[in-house]
């Protein structure tokens, strides 16, 4: 079962694989050199439909623009319009071993790390390229689940170019490099399976800010925070609070950062998206 949660002020798209790059109309990366260069990577609002599968816009992420979908693997596809024939861009599952891609200015051969990577406070996982061109070659990317890429690191004439983060916009999350709070939210497994009608996860929220000072966070009642599936029609098919019972009491807390850890106990719910 593949699902979407909504909790808090975050929509997370979580997919087979964990969603390392979230396509999604809007969604952009904004990345800064030491030395002031800007990596910027959107991906646009017009659709291709090819062969009944939909491919999105991409610019900057790929050393040319491109076409992009995510495979049933959690893998990218780019869309070859020379050969139209879609290839492998991106892979994520380090279990699934190494691939040649066209991501950089030529091809170059990439594996996924087992051993995860810290970009900043967050857990990243890690790309290593080998290959390609003697310049402007990719040499290792980052990604942090559910924000994207967050790192990208250059081979040049010149020496390595490391291209690190600064503003995001995935979805109706915004991350800045000077903003006062990150919310991300994450499974413990991107791809729910159901064991005779029932599917069992935990589902870790964390708040982390840049504050010197703490940040005050309200709640109406009891309930902190909130859990929906929701179909491809919008349509809530399952809501986590519906049969609990929560004390009327407002109160408030100050925070630097939060953790919040639910396990999660899903009946009825049909398989899909």
């Amino acid at each position: 079962m593949q699902c979407v949660f909504a909790a808090l002020f975050a929509v997370a798209s979580l997919l087979p694989g964990a969603d390392a790059l979230p396509l999604a109309v809007g969604n952009e990366w904004t990345l800064k050199s030491t030395s002031g260069q800007l990596l910027q990577v959107r991906v646009g609002r017009i659709l291709l439909l090819k062969d009944n599968e939909t491919y999105l816009p991409i610019t900057g992420y790929r050393a040319q623009n491109a076409w992009l979908r995510r495979d049933a693997n959690g893998e990218l596809q780019w869309l070859n319009l020379d050969t139209d024939v879609p290839e492998l861009i991106t892979r994520f599952d380090p279990e699934r071993g190494t691939y040649t891609t066209n991501l950089g200015a030529c091809a170059q051969h990439a594996a996924v790390d087992r051993r995860r990577a810290t970009w900043r406070q967050f857990d990243a996982l890690r790309i290593e390229y080998s290959g390609g061109c003697p310049d402007d070659a990719i040499s290792e990317e980052l990604y942090v689940e559910n924000l994207g890429l967050v790192r990208r690191v250059v081979s040049t004439f010149a020496g390595p170019v490391t291209y690190d983060l600064v503003t995001a916009k995935v979805g109706s999350l915004v991350y800045g490099e000077q903003a006062g709070t990150m919310f991300d939210v994450a499974l413990s497994s991107g791809t729910l399976k159901s064991n005779e009608g029932v599917v069992r996860t935990r589902v870790t929220l964390r708040l982390t800010t840049r504050n010197t000072e703490p940040i005050r966070l309200s709640y109406s009642d009891g309930q902190q925070y909130e859990f929906r599936l929701i179909n491809p029609a919008g349509e809530v098919v399952w809501l986590w609070s519906k049969d609990l019972v929560f004390t009327a009491a407002a109160s408030e807390e100050l925070v630097l950062d939060r953790r919040w850890e639910q396990d999660l106990v899903i009946k009825g719910v049909a398989p899909g998206l």
